[in-house]
């Protein structure tokens, strides 16, 4: 059960996974073991709104050289259930890069999902983008030094 305090303001909380391996995190989403027994995966959408269909192979391909990969996981029942956010960050990327990630996370589970895939994913964006400017800033002022998160 969640404590009172998160459901009084309107909140409730986010359990945090982070992935040691790439594999990790691809088999926490796929929920299989092997991956190999999944043929073609949708990945999502392209800025004009293309859909975008890779193999497993070039999925899992173009992840790892992002060096960053995350997903969000909305619980059904949030007052009894906390969300979840599993992530993985092979450290070779940036501060923004990463707060990047999971601000984008944190606003997939912030109010209601869009019923589009492409805007939600807009949406989440968003979060992204401002979670980075916010970073830049500080960095700038002094607030934060700029430097790369532990791997």
């Amino acid at each position: 059960m969640i404590p009172k305090t998160y459901l009084k303001y309107g909140y409730p909380p986010i359990i945090w996974k982070r992935h040691r391996s790439m594999q990790s995190i691809a088999r926490a989403f796929f929920g299989v073991k092997l991956l190999d027994e999944i043929g073609a995966v949708g990945v999502g959408y392209m800025k004009n709104k293309a859909k975008l269909d890779l193999s497993l192979k070039d999925y899992m391909s173009a992840i790892k050289r992002q060096g960053h990969w995350g997903f969000a996981h909305r619980s059904r029942y949030p007052k009894r259930e906390p969300h979840k956010i599993h992530y993985w960050y092979d450290g070779k990327g940036t501060p923004e890069q990463l707060f990047h990630l999971l601000a984008h996370e944190v606003g997939h589970l912030s109010d209601k999902q869009l019923r589009g895939t492409a805007a939600e994913e807009y949406r989440a964006e968003s979060y992204g983008f401002a979670a980075t400017a916010v970073l830049r800033r500080l960095q700038h002022d002094g607030v934060v030094r700029p430097g790369k998160p532990r791997k």
